[in-house]
């Protein structure tokens, strides 16, 4: 199964939308679960390769879509049609064929699929598919692949089900496999901001660590993988080193990049500043409201700040500007800073995870 195709399938599993509750039986003779399902239809109205949606897919290899011949391609010898068939039955709210499903993390040969069928099962609140994904990422062995699909689903099923391990009992083998890995630095340190908010100091330490040495690297992609985590995990301590990957970037998209990452680290780094350190920084961020490629993240830093000395330079920067929509974008900052009490400047939504 190719990566962006797999990708994909694990993305729609592990959708999150409307919850239904429903109540199943394990195959462990467990009593009845309460079980999140979450986005139930929303795989039927993806589109895969070529625009094929995923009961064309089954249907172009000669499956319908029915519970028993659905159940019949989970062993088929086509690990797409196997994947898309535990994410038919899972979408269609198949509580029968739970137990099915439960039996295929131990005959499936594809570790990906696996991995993305506990990452489903754990979603719909089977406890049995939070239990394979907790063991299986702590296998230095796992695929990177498959071990981003783990770290995923345990992230998901344990957004919608508390009771299930967090994502952080991967923490150790991810960290191992940045060290190990030097293809896969990336996409392990994407994994960190999953598994940090339950992660031990000494494990926060080292991501933090690792996720610096990526802004050290030749490579522009590692380098703004480390400044999105850095702000994600908010170390204000990387707000330098940051700094100093964004002065010698050489590409204005990754400047543009660094910046932003800066700037949202940047108000809660100001606090700790001597005073005159602080204002220092603060008229910088003034400047680059006449960059039309750093005000937008200017603008948002400032009122963040709350610096009532930034007011004219956020006045000049509206007055500068000919776009409507930029111009009421400013002022939404502006009046932000001007009013502290009113509700907070627009942001980036935040999610739950995919």
């Amino acid at each position: 199964m190719t990566t962006r195709l797999f990708k994909l399938l694990l993305a729609v599993l592990l959708c999150a939308q409307t919850p239904l509750i429903l109540s199943a039986q394990t195959t462990e003779g467990a009593d009845d679960y309460s079980a999140s399902i979450a986005g139930c239809n929303a795989f039927k109205a993806k589109s895969l390769d070529r625009g094929k949606s995923s009961t064309d897919f089954l249907r172009a290899h000669g499956i319908e879509i029915s519970e028993p011949s659905l159940i019949a391609a989970l062993q088929s010898d086509i690990p797409e049609v196997r994947f898309i068939a535990v994410t038919q039955l899972l979408a269609d709210c198949d509580l029968q064929s739970i137990p099915v499903i439960e039996k295929t993390l131990y005959t499936e040969r594809d570790e990906q699929i696996r991995a993305g069928t506990a990452g489903g099962l754990a979603s719909f609140g089977d406890p049995v598919g939070a239990k394979y994904l907790a063991a299986a990422c702590t296998d230095n062995s796992l695929s990177t692949l498959a071990m981003s699909a783990a770290v995923e689903g345990l992230q998901q099923g344990h957004y919608l089900h508390p009771q299930f391990p967090s994502p952080s009992v991967c923490a150790d083998t991810v960290l191992n496999l940045f060290d190990s890995r030097p293809d896969s630095k990336v996409d392990m340190v994407e994994l960190f901001l999953a598994m940090s908010p339950d992660v031990s100091p000494t494990q926060a330490d080292r991501m933090v660590a690792d996720a610096q040495s990526l802004l050290q690297s030749d490579d522009a992609s590692h380098r703004m993988a480390g400044s999105e985590v850095l702000a994600e995990l908010n170390s204000t301590a990387s707000i330098e080193l940051i700094h100093k990957a964004m002065e010698r970037a050489t590409d204005s998209s990754e400047r543009s990049f660094h910046y932003s990452e800066y700037c949202s680290l940047l108000p809660a780094a100001i606090k700790a500043m001597p005073q005159d350190q602080a204002a220092s920084k603060i008229e910088e961020v003034e400047d680059l409201l006449q960059n039309p490629n750093t005000r937008w993240d200017s603008a948002r830093a400032l009122a963040k700040i709350g610096s009532l000395s930034s007011i004219e330079a956020l006045r000049a920067a509206i007055q500068r500007e000919t776009d409507p929509s930029t111009i009421e974008e400013l002022q939404s900052y502006l009046d932000k800073l001007t009013n502290p009490q009113q509700q907070s400047a627009p942001a980036a939504s935040a999610n739950p995870p995919h």
